[in-house]
């Protein structure tokens, strides 16, 4: 299960939409948005999966596997204010370490999720950096063109 391939890294945001399952649930089985429908379906498929971070308006910066109740809070301007030091954090001892070996970056989130990272000095020296334009539908495409571009298919 979710083995995923080390020379990608995809950004994803959080979503609305969640198992409203208690107690705590692995970051990616609570998400149930779109683009996690996507990721669920390439690894049905077979198609090898990039590294994932996730950047939730509740915790900061995720892995698939940290475990996560279930909640909801948006990401709004006042949100991006509260947390930019936590991310500025979290984005040396979560992500860099993460970095190693990236070859490729593609970020799918709206604008407030993207400005978060921006305020965040996030975006900075990401290997082959891409980020996804357009509504939620148009960068949903473009997250399953990458991934099975990047896996060879």
């Amino acid at each position: 299960m979710f083995q995923p391939a080390s020379q990608r890294l995809l950004l994803i945001a959080c979503s609305q939409s969640k198992r409203p399952d208690p107690g705590l649930l692995p970051a990616r089985a609570r998400y149930t948005g779109g683009a996690y429908q996507i990721l669920n379906k390439a690894e049905r498929e077979g198609v090898p999966l990039p590294q994932v971070l996730i950047l939730s308006a509740e915790f900061g910066f995720l892995r698939p596997t940290d475990p996560i109740p279930d909640y909801d809070r948006r990401m709004t301007a006042q949100r991006v204010l509260e947390i930019e030091s936590t991310l500025r954090a979290q984005w040396t001892q979560i992500v860099v370490p993460m970095l190693a070996g990236i070859t490729s970056t593609l970020v799918v989130m709206g604008y407030q999720y993207r400005s978060t990272l921006i305020r965040a000095d996030a975006l900075l020296d990401l290997p082959g950096l891409v980020i996804a334009q357009g509504g939620l539908g148009t960068q949903r495409q473009q997250l399953t063109r990458w991934l099975r571009t990047s896996a060879g298919g």
